[in-house]
């Protein structure tokens, strides 16, 4: 039975899992860049790297100066968090003991040794190497505002890469840093000995594969450095009540902490994020604290008012001069559920696709089936929210060990359901309320799913689990299925207490023709609004409506309108003064050859031919 998370089992045997295949990592809507906004994660490539909108095309990152005749002085025993093999994984990132060194002719560049080599957690003896060769991590660090990576390799005529010398199979390749920060123009910084480069300016690159992952926040810490670091911690990734702990952690060194709260996304560390924090964060201790979401002072409102949804916690340190030392980034979700705005429509059915790959090493566990509490949003009725869809998941079944950490009932977990039309259905992201191997999950939608009939499918793969740090194709059988109700609105269309046969009744976009009775069945998500009615009666076009509520309980709902012009009809076209006596039949349609004892429409009245 495969595991995809494997924490143990790397410390235990300095060997890292084969990489999947289906990891994806997560994607967030991006601000668009300027001094007030903050910029969300960026989003993960598979295939060929192209430009993002707003990005210039530059030249590959090299060296200011030429540095390939340089000769260079070891410093001593520096420190290196590595965040592109490691961090992908899910395990323990260091930092580990690198040799780092710094160029005699050009003071401001250096150079982590072997940052793979024997200090790495996972070296395994030189296992996951490529080449024999030395390999160095070069840094431009002349300008302490802008540090750059230096890249060795060009990828095309815009972005350049630098080869790490590690590989965990041949069939993914060589890991290797992949430089965004010329294009995004988000550089690294470097104060007090250490070298920051934000996750914002780089991708995790696996040459054979051509898959992308992003990185974390890169620390390179030189000898004697100082101690400026930080991290912010949640416990859980989701809370009901508006007051979320938090726990802050910051090195010997740090003087000056604040920290800031960004709402509508979950953002990472860069540049201009962490200064936007410095900026507007409220100062802060080492320590655990409560944030109250409800309190205005302690909350930025610069990114939007905290809703429904994910918000980012910054914490930033600086020095006595106000300058920026380091930051770190936390997500929580703020789950904000208001049961006026929401109609219960009881129970309903769902086949779950969501564990029976990929957390099993061969496709063979069955989608499972069950029964959900389903609600629809009064105000946007295409939008529907499952509660607890995953309450019941009986996926501890499939794993008899300790992966399965539980489901989180502290409060209701929601699945959102939106139908912007029959071919686009999405699930915005929400926590699920799983912990599997310590990771808590939320499912999102990669692929847009479809409406046929009541049943909500989502494509194979379609579906996506994200873990805190990756994510993993979900819906792997196609198995996904979620029966929408929806109401059957009978319509009733009658003239002078006669049926109209061929009507033409209307509510929002969905259409019906009335039967020989006059009735026609509407099938619409509203639960109330208005039935608009065309008809053609006796050569004459006549139009009404009426207004419709769908009662509790009630998915079938008759509506009965009259159209006279007494009381229902908004517009009728008369007949003309001029008497007819053309034949038509109770369509409208005229008739040239009159079935014997039929009845027909003669003169705006119903008359029996008999010949």
């Amino acid at each position: 039975m495969k595991k995809i998370f494997t924490t143990s089992l790397l410390l235990a045997a300095a060997i890292l899992p084969t990489v999947s295949a289906s990891a994806i990592d997560y994607k967030t809507p991006v601000l668009a860049p300027s001094a007030e906004a903050l910029i969300a994660l960026p989003q993960i490539l598979s295939g060929i790297f192209t430009d993002r909108p707003g990005d210039e095309p530059v030249a590959p990152i090299a060296a200011t100066d030429d540095i390939s005749g340089d000769t260079w002085t070891s410093l001593g025993e520096g420190s290196f968090t590595d965040v592109f093999v490691s961090a992908i994984y899910s395990v323990e990132t260091g930092p580990w003991v690198v040799e780092i060194m710094q160029s005699n002719e050009h003071p401001g560049y250096y150079r982590v040794v072997e940052p793979y080599g024997a200090g790495w957690g996972y070296y395994n003896n030189g296992a996951y190497r490529v080449r024999d060769d030395e390999t160095y991590l070069t840094f431009d660090a002349t300008d302490p505002t802008a540090v750059k990576v230096i890249t060795t390799e060009a990828y095309n005529s815009v972005y350049g890469y630098a080869p790490l010398n590690v590989q965990i199979s041949e069939t993914y390749g060589e890991f290797c840093l992949f430089d965004l920060g010329g294009p995004r123009k988000s550089y690294g910084s470097m104060s007090g000995g250490n070298i920051i480069i934000p996750s914002s300016a780089m991708y995790v690159y696996l040459k054979a594969q051509g898959l992308y992952y992003t990185a974390g926040d890169l620390k390179i810490s030189l000898p004697g450095a100082k101690d400026n670091s930080v991290e912010i911690t949640v416990e859980q990734n989701c809370y009901a009540d508006n007051q979320i702990p938090y726990t802050i952690t910051a090195g010997a060194d740090v003087t000056h902490i604040k920290t800031c709260v960004a709402a509508g996304a979950r953002y990472s560390t860069s540049a201009s994020n962490n200064s936007f924090a410095l900026k507007y964060g409220y100062e802060d201790t080492a320590g655990s604290h409560v944030l109250n979401c409800d309190t205005a002072s302690t909350v930025t409102t610069k990114t939007g008012k905290i809703g429904d949804g994910w918000l980012t916690l910054f914490a930033v340190t600086y020095d006595d001069s106000g300058s920026l030392l380091e930051a770190s980034a936390a997500h929580a979700f703020a789950t904000i559920h208001n049961d006026a705005e929401w109609r219960n429509l009881g129970k309903t059915k769902f086949t779950d696709d969501t564990f029976a790959y990929p957390f099993l090493g061969e496709k063979t566990a069955p989608a499972e089936e069950k029964e959900v509490e389903i609600l629809q949003n009064i105000a946007v009725p295409t939008k529907f929210r499952i509660v607890n869809a995953f309450a019941t998941s009986s996926f501890s079944t499939f794993d008899p060990s300790t992966m399965y950490d539980g489901y989180t009932n502290a409060h209701n977990h929601y699945t959102d359901i939106v139908i912007a039309r029959a071919d686009s259905v999405v699930i915005p992201e929400r926590p699920m309320g799983l912990t599997i191997d310590g990771y808590k999950l939320s499912l999102y939608n990669l692929s847009n799913g479809t409406l046929t009939g009541r049943n909500v499918t989502f494509p194979t793969d379609g579906l996506l689990v994200y873990n805190g740090s990756g994510s993993y194709y979900a819906n792997r059988l196609g198995g996904f299925n979620l029966f929408i109700p929806r109401y059957d609105v009978v319509v009733t269309v009658t003239d002078g207490g006669e049926p109209v046969v061929g009507g033409k009744v209307t509510i929002g976009d969905a259409t019906a023709t009335t039967d020989e009775q006059g009735k026609a069945t509407v099938s619409t998500y509203a639960l109330s609004g208005t039935v608009e009615v065309t008809a053609l009666n006796a050569g004459n076009t006549r139009e009404g409506s009426a207004t419709f509520t769908v009662e509790d309980g009630n998915y079938d709902y008759a509506v009965d309108l009259a159209l006279t012009q007494a009381s229902a009809l908004d517009k009728v076209v008369a007949p003309t003064e001029q008497k007819d006596n053309t034949i038509y039949d109770l369509n409208g349609r005229r008739v040239s050859n009159p079935a014997n004892n039929y009845i027909y429409i003669v003169g705006g009245k119903k008359t029996i031919i008999a010949k």
